[in-house]
């Protein structure tokens, strides 16, 4: 409602309690019917919200400035608006996650037994 000016219908609106049930459930403890909130204030629950939330306002303002025209002129469809956004989001947040997150994620880097397949991996499936 804040990016488009429009409410989404009732049926996009229903597609979403599954997935809302789904974390519901899991935030229950085991044995239990009391949830569990307290995960949820850690720095890994806020970045992953945040994240989740900034993806989805990039979707959003570029689904707005992009026209008919421009995507089909630059053969932007559902997959490779997509692709384009993720290309656009990792070299945006790469340099500040390595900032954060490089030294730990060196040291784990070296700790590994086979870096070659794990590199393999990484740059075969993203």
């Amino acid at each position: 409602l804040l990016f488009t000016g429009t409410i989404a219908p009732w049926r996009v609106n229903a597609c979403l309690l599954p997935i809302v049930a789904g974390v519901a459930y899991a935030a229950l403890k085991p044995d239990s019917t009391a949830f569990d909130l307290s995960a949820l204030w850690s720095y890994a629950s806020i970045a992953a919200l945040g994240s989740t939330i900034a993806f989805a306002i990039a979707k959003l303002l570029a689904k707005q400035l992009m026209t008919k025209d421009m995507k089909k002129q630059r053969n932007l469809d559902p997959a490779n608006n997509y692709a384009l956004l993720t290309c656009c989001s990792t070299a945006l947040l790469f340099f500040p996650s390595l900032f954060g997150q490089g030294a730990s994620a060196l040291n784990a880097f070296s700790l590994m037994d086979d870096k070659a397949a794990f590199v393999r991996q990484l740059f075969s499936c993203g």
